[in-house]
């Protein structure tokens, strides 16, 4: 079995945080635009998190490249905490080094980065090769981080709506290639 290719997809710009906050104007643009790029991308399976603005995403990727979009709830944004708190900064750079850390019954670094890698597993099981996921920020950056292990908390604050990496094998490890914003 050959080791995939991934694209990984922050969604685009959204109007909030919450679990239902659609995509704006600006962020509907530019996941079309996201999904035109895409579309030269041989990709063989789209996975989405539920999150209505990681699924905005999603489907303006699946317009572009013909695949449908399935639903993994494994690729939800991580929850750092239970309730909001002014300090979330502070807690999610600590969060990359202290990846055990769990913050007011919220998620480890770890417990978020395992499940993320076990529904790339999954679909890799299934026999896909080239999958497409969206998913939100701080799992992007964990992601990231395990096939790159300097991946952290400076990384996360860079990301962009949207943002895509392209993730391929090579001889030393893995290579992890920007796509998006696109460069003129």
């Amino acid at each position: 079995m050959e080791p995939p290719i991934l694209i990984l997809i922050r969604h685009a710009e959204a109007t909030g945080q919450d679990d239902r906050a659609p995509l704006t104007s600006a962020g509907v643009r530019a996941a079309e635009t996201l999904g035109a790029l895409l579309a030269r991308e041989p990709a063989d399976v789209l996975v989405s998190s539920p999150m209505r603005r990681a699924f905005q995403t999603a489907q303006a990727v699946a317009s572009a490249t013909g695949l449908p979009v399935r639903v993994d709830g494994r690729l939800v944004e991580r929850m750092l905490t239970l309730a909001p708190r002014e300090d979330w900064r502070e807690l999610l750079r600590a969060s990359f080094d202290e990846v055990d850390e769990r913050y007011d019954g919220g998620e480890t670094s770890e417990e978020a980065r395992r499940r993320a890698i076990w529904a790339i597993s999954d679909l890799v099981r299934q026999g896909f090769t080239h999958p497409i996921l969206v998913t939100h920020g701080n799992l992007l950056a964990l992601i990231l981080r395990h096939f790159r292990p300097e991946v952290g908390f400076w990384e996360w604050e860079r990301l962009s709506t949207p943002d895509a990496f392209r993730v391929r094998p090579v001889m030393s490890g893995w290579a992890v290639e920007r796509l998006w914003p696109p460069t003129r």
